[in-house]
């Protein structure tokens, strides 16, 4: 990126996460941004507190084994009901391969992370992707996400979980590349 260029963000998930953190610290140097499955803060509108849903993840997560374990059914509640066998299949096999204690640090450093504030920093054009079957990050978290940005589109995809971009990325990248066409 050269000095002054302005560039465009797109982050899933964490990298959502951090994608707003950038937007917010250093607007002049990003012009837009597409958000997938993501959130400004590890939990909302559920009974949970942050603490209690990083506590209850950790523990899943006690030893080397348990990932492996774990994997066929987070592999599961990531996809929407419609995704190819195959695919649930590969995700599984990346979850487990997944560092138990990365996991942890990982869920441990979203869980002390809240930045709901940090949206009314952000200035910037913001096209908020919800997938309809995204139980981690439900379309009606990420339209309240959408309404808290300023000038922010929303789209919410059908039929789709958490992983929309490894379910279909034909539809997820087209809609991201025509927002950032339009931006950029």
């Amino acid at each position: 990126v050269e000095a002054g260029q302005q560039v465009g963000l797109v982050g899933q998930g964490l990298g959502g996460m951090v994608a707003l953190v950038l937007l917010a610290r250093w607007p002049a140097r990003f012009r837009c941004a597409v958000l997938l499955g993501s959130s400004p803060a590890f939990v909302r509108g559920s009974s949970e507190t942050p603490q209690q849903a990083r506590d209850r993840h950790i523990a899943m997560v006690d030893d080397d084994r348990s990932i492996t374990r774990l994997a066929p059914g987070w592999a599961l509640s990531l996809v929407g009901p419609d995704c190819h066998q195959q695919v649930v299949a590969a995700v599984a096999v990346l979850m487990s391969g997944v560092d138990p204690a990365r996991y942890r640090q990982s869920i441990a450093a979203m869980a002390a992370y809240d930045g709901w504030a940090t949206l009314l920093k952000i200035k910037q054009p913001v096209l908020v992707l919800a997938a309809a079957r995204d139980v981690y990050t439900p379309p009606v978290l990420m339209k309240h996400m959408a309404d808290r940005l300023k000038g922010s589109d929303y789209l919410c995809l059908p039929h789709l979980g958490h992983l929309a971009v490894i379910e279909n990325a034909g539809t997820v990248n087209a809609h991201a590349a025509a927002y950032l066409r339009r931006h950029l």
